[in-house]
């Protein structure tokens, strides 16, 4: 049974970028890349499809940036409580 998966985590640099604070992360890594990048395929899929674009535009706008806030601290929370729970280990660890 598979119970950890990970392309490339690195506690040192969660480290870092936690120093950094929760905000600045899901402001950078959800609502900027996960909602903007999706805004953006689905304007390039309105201008496709010659919709009208503008009132479509706004509403999903508003929708990716909610999107996006929601996985980028999804993301957040999921890294803080791996960090956390890897942490612990390594302190039971070194007292045996």
């Amino acid at each position: 049974m598979i119970t950890h998966f990970s392309w490339n985590w690195d506690e040192k640099k969660w480290e870092v970028t936690r120093k950094r604070g929760e905000l600045r992360w899901v402001l950078l890594n959800g609502v900027l890349l996960y909602g903007g990048a999706l805004f953006l395929f689905n304007l390039l899929f309105d201008i496709a499809d010659h919709k009208q674009v503008w009132p479509s535009a706004v509403f999903s706008a508003v929708w990716w940036i909610l999107v996006g806030a929601f996985v980028g601290d999804w993301n957040w929370n999921s890294n803080e409580r791996r960090f956390l729970r890897d942490r612990a280990r390594r302190a039971v660890a070194s007292d045996r």
